[in-house]
């Protein structure tokens, strides 16, 4: 019952995809892609630029953020885990060292 649900979804999206691809209008003109902010038009470019570098050290924290949390269970589960949670924490800690070293011979953490 299940497969014959998830096999409806599955084709009730993919008619649903080729429906709007269809009956999409391709016409464009200026007004519509123009920029407009709040009944203003736009001096100059709409488009600011953005460095590359803070992205990357955007996805660098969230990454090690993340991986903090993979940490902080086995602070909890220390004395009733024994030796496997060691090994568990040891094998995290060492992907976060490598991890860590990549990203520093990556030249990600050249703004330190």
């Amino acid at each position: 019952m299940l497969f014959i649900y998830f096999l409806f979804v599955f084709f009730l999206v993919l008619f649903l995809f080729f429906f709007g691809f269809f009956i999409y209008e391709k016409s464009f003109n200026f007004e519509s892609v123009s920029s407009f902010e709040c009944g203003f038009d736009s001096v100059g470019g709409s488009r600011v630029s953005f460095s590359l570098h803070f992205f990357l050290i955007l996805l660098i924290f969230l990454i090690f953020d993340v991986e903090v949390v993979y940490v902080l269970p086995y602070f909890l589960g220390v004395y009733y885990l024994g030796v496997y949670c060691d090994v568990f924490f040891f094998f995290v800690l060492f992907l976060f060292f490598f991890g860590l070293l990549h990203e520093f011979f990556f030249g990600s953490l050249d703004w330190v």
